[in-house]
Order: C-alpha cells, then structure tokens, then sequence
C-alpha cells in the first residue's frame, strides 16, 4: 500500500497591490493614525531599511511626522504617495 502524500495546500497570498488596497480601506481615516517604518516596509513588502532610503535619498516618501515622539507618515502622506505612484516599480508590482 502507497503512503498518501500529505503535502498541505499552501494558501495563495494576494498581491502587494491587493494587500495595500485592503489595508488603506480596512480601517477607518483618523488624523493621528500614523504609519510607523515597520508597518510602511510590510505594507511594501520591503525593509525598513529601504522606507528610510526612500525618504532621505530617493526622496519619494514625505517627512514624517512626529506626535508624541512617535515618528511616521499619517494614511493621508501614505494614500498620497500611492496615488501619484512616486515609489520606485519594486514596491508597486
């Protein structure tokens, strides 16, 4: 008798796009909900090293802003960006 091959069915991982998509609408817009550089670099799907190449260098991300000593970019900076699509073609394929 042949052993069964129990392999799992790895499940499909929507795309970077999608991803972005469902997170901007997945919760509602405040003006103190601030994207911090690990959650940018997830959202992106790069490191956090690359979020602050893209602000200081590449200057395709604005100034954070700073509230409460915690830096990051508020959903408007962040749909902004996305909209004029001003990241470099690895972060929007």
């Amino acid at each position: 008798m042949k052993p069964k091959n129990k392999k799992a069915k790895k499940a499909k991982t929507p795309s970077k796009k999608k991803r972005r998509d469902e997170v901007m609408k997945s919760r509602p817009s405040h003006p103190f909900n601030i994207y911090r550089v690990g959650r940018l670099a997830q959202l992106f799907d790069v490191s956090p090293e690359t979020i602050w190449r893209w602000y200081a260098v590449d200057h395709t991300l604005p100034p954070p802003v700073v509230i409460c000593g915690i830096r990051g970019w508020t959903e408007e900076q962040v749909a902004a960006v996305l909209k004029q699509q001003l990241l470099p073609p690895e972060a929007v394929a």
